[in-house]
């Protein structure tokens, strides 16, 4: 089969018919010109349509000679339906979807949370350093951040006890604990970031950190309790989101 445009592909399948024991000299098959290829008209194909039926003869040259042959080619048509349900419209939806984010306005803080992780997620090394409690497990498929496919994991829920450090804040959550939440590594902000920061009155309180690993995602089930909507724009690509220990860059 050649598959170079598939699902939109026409397959032609040869068949050829002939004598296994009486050359050309004994016998010879010529297709009747009125009723050569008869298909039956109940016969259906869950998958193709039957386009087209050309015939012919061949002569093929055995050891014991020259050899009558019949030639048929059915040309098969793949039906569309199914791939433009199953494949072509669930993946142009979420190509669609993904372009939702360019549509919603910087400052929208409750629209651009509702594209975020669903659920919240600790890495297992921190969980095992801090001697977390573990309060249940989850089996789920996991497909994180810059990854190139899925992976279906048991994975304990962990409760985390987040504190300010200036203040007496304590908010209490439950998070997954993963071995990877970003398969790539974030970059630090540059120098000139931190300089415009700095203009605008902010200081990075963990500009010191250089692993540019994600330890703790916080997602939808907990953002809003952790985010008050506040937002500063700093320029065209950057902004500011306020939590309830402190503000965030997003850049």
């Amino acid at each position: 089969m050649r598959l170079e445009n598939f699902p939109m592909d026409v397959q032609r399948c040869p068949l050829q018919i002939g004598s296994f024991g009486y050359s050309d000299r004994d016998i010879q098959y010529r297709w009747n010109p009125l009723r050569s290829v008869v298909i039956a008209p109940d016969m259906k194909l869950s998958m193709f349509d039957v386009t087209d039926t050309p015939t012919g003869n061949l002569t093929e040259m055995h050891r014991k000679g020259p050899f009558s042959v019949l030639v048929v080619s059915f040309h098969l048509k793949r039906h569309m339906g199914y791939f433009v349900i199953e494949v072509y419209a669930p993946c142009t939806m979420l190509v669609v979807l993904s372009w939702v984010a360019f549509w919603i306005n910087r400052e929208a803080t409750a629209d651009r949370v509702a594209l975020a992780s669903e659920r919240s997620y600790i890495c297992e090394s921190i969980a095992e350093r801090a001697g977390l409690k573990t309060v249940g497990k989850e089996k789920l498929k996991i497909f994180t951040f810059a990854s190139n496919e899925a992976s279906i994991s048991e994975l304990e829920r962990k409760r985390i006890t987040l504190k300010n450090c200036n203040s007496d804040l304590v908010i209490t959550l439950e998070a997954l604990a993963t071995k990877t939440i970003c398969a790539s590594k974030i970059s630090s902000p540059s120098r000139r970031m931190v300089e415009l920061l700095q203009k605008e009155g902010f200081e990075l309180s963990d500009s010191g950190a250089s692993s540019g690993r994600v330890n703790i995602l916080i997602g939808k089930d907990y953002l809003s309790a952790v985010l008050t909507g506040k937002t500063h724009r700093l320029n065209n690509c950057l902004m500011l989101y306020e939590s309830v220990f402190g503000w965030t860059l997003k850049w």
